[in-house]
């Protein structure tokens, strides 16, 4: 399941579902395409809207670092 976070920053109430991937990853932006459904009985989507597709995952037990608190040197990421 999926979450839709909508162009105002809110997220929409329906979890969404997966219904195809495609099989290549852009090189230029990093970027694979998908399409997902979501349940619309309230009207709130409409064609032309835009958003941000999430991948909620929840981690126990593990230690966050800003990104800002890192730098990268020949392809190794330090803190």
């Amino acid at each position: 399941m999926v979450e839709l976070q909508l162009a105002n920053g809110s997220i929409y109430p329906e979890k969404g579902r997966i219904e195809a991937i495609t099989g290549s990853l852009d090189p230029t932006t990093g970027t694979i395409q998908f399409r997902v459904s979501f349940k619309n009985a309230q009207k709130l989507l409409s064609n032309g809207n835009s958003g941000t597709i999430r991948f909620p995952k929840h981690y126990d037990n593990v230690l966050v670092v800003p990104e800002s608190a890192t730098y990268e040197q020949q392809g190794i990421v330090y803190v």
